[in-house]
């Protein structure tokens, strides 16, 4: 294993200990809307009113495979729709701002729309059938781990842009909107799934009713495009869920990608499958409140029937409170823009304290370890063979 893949696994590693990024403006039509921010929200009384989805995952952290099949996937941790919904004609975009992403938590972006046949605010989600109209992946390979459409995101001051279809029937709908990260996601469980979602109000348009799915039913924890190595050359990446809706304006974006002529090697054929461990406190990675492995190991790579190493994951279940709610204010929104602002520089390389000098292989140890944004593990390097071992030693 190279080192810079190393360094990339540590790195992602210690991403894990700190908050990743939830959406905290949408922008419609000029109107801007703030988003539910999840390290506020949960801890106040007087909630606003938002066309944003609540959620649970108050660290931001991800929905695993484990839960794919389960409500967390719908539109994340403990998800409950908003009150409010955000008016866009149909054919016309919505501008959606992440409050921060990093560099290493390369993946796909997708987004889907499901008719609430009703209000949203009151919608059972566990109902909603979504249909997927845009995605975008992989778009350069030229060089490992290629360029990705959360890289685009990033160069785009953490905003994405969806195009609603011109053709379908004006009505109530759920956005939802999705970044996958697959810094792990060579081995069981290493997938991470950001799903977030808001309310919408589709006026004009045409009277196309795609026919949708449940997300319950989108992916599973062996997909091409959730069970693979993107630092290991892959000259095409299958983009996760069911087939884009093929509506009037539905097209998938025409992005050039360069081959290098390395064909995709099935994970299961690897010589060597990499085992990687961490259990950073508070962040949401690993089994959380209601999640359908609540009481499961967490070892999201590796092998199978290994078990889990030694240390626990302190893991705390928060929720929101309810209250009374009140009108987002433009105050609220600065707020958010400032603390996005705050927070927006990714790591684009591997902190100092992270970087591992050149060790021969003799199967000797060195400790690695670094802040990004929280408290990390400290992390036993074998650099002896082609696999990677990052062992739980201890908080510092």
């Amino acid at each position: 294993m190279s080192l810079s893949k190393v360094a990339w696994l540590i790195l992602g590693t210690a991403a894990l200990a700190a908050a990743h990024g939830h959406i905290d403006r949408i922008d419609i039509d000029g109107k801007s809307y703030g988003g539910f921010l999840v390290d506020q929200y949960p801890h106040e009384q007087n909630v606003p009113d938002l066309i944003a989805w609540s959620t649970a995952a108050t660290q931001d952290g991800p929905v695993q495979t484990f839960d794919y099949n389960q409500p967390n996937i719908i539109c994340h941790q403990d998800a409950k729709p908003g009150a409010l919904a955000g008016e866009v004609a149909a054919g016309g975009n919505v501008t959606i701002h992440w409050s921060k992403w990093f560099e290493d938590h390369r993946g796909p972006v997708i987004s889907y729309l499901a008719n609430c046949n009703g209000s949203c605010a009151s919608v059972n989600k566990t109902e909603l059938e979504f249909f997927k109209i845009e995605e975008a992946g992989l778009l350069d390979n030229s060089k490992s781990p290629g360029r990705w459409a959360s890289d685009e995101l990033m160069a785009a001051n953490n905003t994405w842009t969806v195009n609603i279809p011109s053709d379908i029937a004006a009505g109530n709908y759920v956005l939802r909107h999705e970044i996958f990260a697959l810094h792990l996601a060579m081995g069981d469980n290493g997938a991470q799934a950001y799903p977030q979602c808001l309310n919408l109000k589709v006026t004009g348009g045409g009277t196309a009713t795609p026919k949708g799915i449940p997300a319950t039913q989108f992916y599973t924890p062996t997909d091409p495009g959730i069970l693979i190595d993107i630092f290991n050359n892959i000259a095409t990446y299958v983009i996760p869920g069911p087939a884009l809706y093929k509506g009037r304006d539905a097209a998938p974006p025409t992005i050039a990608v360069h081959p290098t002529g390395a064909s995709s090697t099935a994970l299961s054929s690897s010589p060597a499958r990499t085992t990687l461990y961490a259990a950073p406190q508070g962040c949401g990675y690993g089994p959380y409140e209601n999640s359908s492995q609540i009481n499961a190991p967490h070892d999201p790579l590796s092998m199978r029937g290994k078990g889990r190493p030694k240390g626990s994951l302190n893991l705390e279940a928060a929720g929101g409170r309810n209250g009374t709610r009140r009108e987002p204010s433009a105050h609220n929104i600065a707020k958010s823009d400032e603390r996005s602002e705050a927070t927006r520089s990714p790591l684009s390389t591997p902190p100092a304290a992270l970087q591992s000098t050149k060790t021969k292989a003799t199967g000797k140890k060195r400790k690695a370890g670094g802040r990004a944004g929280g408290k990390v593990a400290a992390v036993t390097i074998n650099t002896a063979g082609s696999a990677l071992d990052v062992t739980k030693r201890g908080w510092i």
